[in-house]
């Protein structure tokens, strides 16, 4: 997530702000995990897709065990395993959208 808010010229102060997300530097850090109404609020502010944050570039929790384990497990997937977990996130996040509308 940091990689994203630093290519969208943010700081964590005003991305903090504009999303509404108050525990950004706790997210950022590994501190506490993003929820998913907190990973579409943080998307919108973006102005990315919300996938983007299930990709492994972008995805760090800060404990390197944790991210060692994903990056593993990622990079032993296939591509078929990495287009349905895209697909079943996808659809679990729309699931979230459309119950906060």
């Amino acid at each position: 997530m940091i990689r994203l808010r630093q290519e969208a010229g943010f700081g964590q102060n005003f991305l903090a702000k504009k999303s509404g997300v108050s525990h950004l530097s706790q997210i950022e850090t590994g501190a506490k995990p993003a929820g998913k109404s907190t990973i579409i609020k943080l998307a919108d502010a973006l102005g990315v897709d919300i996938m983007e944050f299930f990709r492994p570039e972008n995805w760090r929790t800060g404990r390197r065990a944790e991210d060692k384990l994903f990056m593993d497990m990622h990079s032993a997937c296939s591509p078929e395993c990495r287009q349905y977990l895209k697909e079943l996130i996808a659809f679990i996040l729309s699931k979230e959208i459309s119950k906060n509308f």
